[in-house]
């Protein structure tokens, strides 16, 4: 369950010589001259300003991984095969309950800055996987290895793939011209990632924890992403798979959010959550 373009960045202003302003919208034909001769007189630079305008277009952000990504094949496989490669034959339904028990951490507080550096990511994920195996029953002697292998195997690119909804959703998206972005606490590699599952091309705002110095739930991370995007929060619909690090920051700060519960982990009382990103299409905020 790793909650792992543009990478974001902070755009520079260019230095400029100091120029005498003037808005069109509150000065008329005679007002714009006499401007112009006051700039003159004071030997500036005369520049006329546009008036301001806001992006009014609707933008759909999303978080990365268990919302369009996750393991491939599933962790709890590839720790199967590894346990099987050293030796450790065990059922699948005991893997993913050792996997299960462990996953409050991720939205434990006390757990976060792990995706900031890799030294904090290497420490987090290797003592998750340590964990899960002593829980099985494996010797401490006979565990490193093994988490050295899954954890390799896991910090990589081709250890992921993506949801099947998850191009037909994009495209679909894109063709209706909805501004697309990505909000994610994963890694710096994550980047990567983004480029070789070969969703980049729709996401010409990506905002990553590794990248920025900032993990959710903090709201600077999506108001980043809100201000490369040129967006409004109001018209922003924000779909993530965590409640508190995805749903309770996103309406904070004025943005629409919708849960995905991909295994109907998180029970399916309340109306905003979905299964699948297909049900988007239904979603009120599309049909406004």
């Amino acid at each position: 369950m790793r909650d792992h373009g543009r990478i974001s960045l902070i755009s520079r202003k260019n230095l400029e010589p100091r120029r005498a302003l003037v808005d069109t919208s509150r000065h008329s034909h005679g007002q714009y001259s006499q401007s112009q001769e006051r700039a003159e007189i004071l030997g500036l630079p005369f520049t006329l300003q546009k008036p301001m305008t806001q992006n009014t277009s609707k933008g759909i952000f999303f978080d990365l991984g268990g919302t369009l990504t996750t393991a491939n094949p599933s962790v709890a496989e590839q720790i199967v095969q590894t346990l099987a490669d050293f030796g450790h034959p065990f059922p699948h339904h005991e893997v993913a309950n050792a996997l299960d028990s462990r996953a409050p951490q991720f939205e434990d507080p006390s757990n976060s800055g792990w995706t900031l550096t890799h030294e904090r990511s290497y420490a987090f994920w290797t003592h998750y996987y340590d964990s899960a195996l002593a829980e099985l029953g494996i010797a401490s002697a006979a565990r490193r290895d093994i988490v050295l292998r899954i954890y390799g195997q896991l910090s990589q690119p081709q250890g992921y793939g993506l949801y099947p909804d998850v191009i037909p959703v994009l495209e679909r998206l894109a063709s209706e011209e909805y501004t697309l972005a990505l909000i994610s606490n994963w890694e710096a590699w994550g980047a990567e990632l983004v480029e070789y599952l070969g969703i980049s091309r729709y996401f010409p705002t990506q905002v990553l924890s590794g990248c920025v110095g900032i993990e959710k739930p903090d709201v600077q991370i999506f108001r980043m992403a809100l201000e490369q995007a040129d967006m409004a929060p109001e018209h922003v619909l924000f779909i993530g798979d965590i409640v508190q690090l995805d749903i309770k920051p996103a309406e904070a700060i004025g943005m629409r959010a919708v849960l995905i519960d991909r295994h109907a982990a998180r029970g399916n009382t309340d109306p905003s959550r979905i299964r699948s990103l297909h049900e988007l299409h239904n979603h009120e905020f599309l049909q406004r």
